[in-house]
């Protein structure tokens, strides 16, 4: 059975809608693609792309462009930043540094933000 079908195995579950493309190399910009699609997760409490078969189809359009839906709930900031990280072009992801100058000015200037998206409920 190939990862991509395999669904009782979490980790190649995901795999394919964590990384920034399945055949594109692992790199600093696939890793702020990745977290911003944890963003997502966490503020969606649900699995990214759930409504969709894990297929090629799914990873043709998430080269596409395609990303997640971010629940209406989640804070402006929030979405913005979690765009950004997940922008279909390598090259306009945030450096890693530039998240984490984020990340703490929404936890400083926001920091109500965090009791308006965190799920403590997610399941696969």
């Amino acid at each position: 059975m190939s990862p991509i079908n395999n669904q009782n195995n979490i980790k190649c579950h995901t795999f394919y809608y964590i990384r920034s493309l399945p055949y594109s190399p692992i790199s600093p910009k696939s890793d702020i693609y990745a977290f911003g699609i944890i963003m997502y997760l966490v503020a969606s409490g649900e699995r990214p792309f759930g409504n969709r078969l894990l297929d090629s189809d799914l990873v043709r359009d998430i080269m596409g462009g395609l990303r997640p839906d971010m629940p209406d709930s989640a804070p402006e900031a929030y979405k913005k930043l979690a765009e950004r990280c997940c922008d279909a072009d390598p090259n306009k992801r945030l450096a890693s540094w530039e998240l984490w100058f984020h990340l703490k000015k929404i936890d400083k200037d926001e920091s109500h933000i965090w009791n308006t998206i965190y799920h403590t409920d997610i399941t696969f």
